[in-house]
């Protein structure tokens, strides 16, 4: 599967070796998306903000209002997902994989509700010319909310487990021309050790 990205120039924002769905099929008769179940495996995906601020995800533009369009995604499983995002206004470069990764998400207005389950690699964090958290693993269990229109990122009660101990996340990441982290990071079970090998 490929889907092509929204910038002028030509690019993939997704690609995958195999996608299946179940729909909702009286849902969808009545004008709403839900998507009951969907399996990505081997995927690849290419998140771009360009110097402008424009990001290549609003693939909908070209045949309709993603105002008016709603999204509900049950069950998303995903096997062997690579995600690069990276934003050159804001000069940052992430890089995450998974091997196993249950998630759900529903969208209207260009809000996004997402929730996750699973084991998550982040390759780097990359701000500036720093690069934080290389090669880190990570059990994760998310609730992340992002207002498209407000380039923001809500993370509520998230925990983040590595080796282990166990840390609770929540706070706010602001992806404007300035990029703002409000973040809280508390710890269950842990103990100074694992947080020293979170620097770069």
């Amino acid at each position: 599967m490929y889907v092509e990205d929204s910038h002028p120039e030509t690019a993939a924002l997704f690609v995958a070796k195999r996608v299946s769905f179940a729909f909702n099929a009286w849902a969808l008769w009545r004008g709403k998306y839900v998507i009951e179940r969907i399996a990505v495996q081997q995927s690849q995906t290419f998140i771009r903000i360009n110097p402008a601020g424009v990001g290549n995800y609003d693939i909908t533009t070209k045949t309709g209002d993603t105002a008016a369009l709603s999204l509900q995604l049950n069950r998303i499983s995903l096997t062997d997902a690579w995600v690069s995002y990276t934003d050159l206004r804001a000069r940052q470069e992430h890089r995450f994989a998974s091997e196993e990764l249950s998630a759900s998400l529903t969208s209207r207005e260009r809000l996004y509700d997402i929730e996750t389950r699973g084991l998550l690699r982040v390759e780097q964090i990359g701000v500036g010319n720093g690069r934080y958290l290389t090669d880190k693993d990570f059990g994760v269990q998310a609730h992340v909310l992002y207002d498209d229109k407000r380039k923001e990122v809500r993370i509520d009660s998230s925990i983040l487990q590595h080796q282990n101990s166990r840390y609770q996340v929540a706070g706010t990441y602001t992806l404007t021309d300035t990029a703002r982290v409000n973040l809280s990071l508390q710890g269950r079970d842990a103990d100074v050790q694992p947080l020293l090998t979170f620097l770069p």
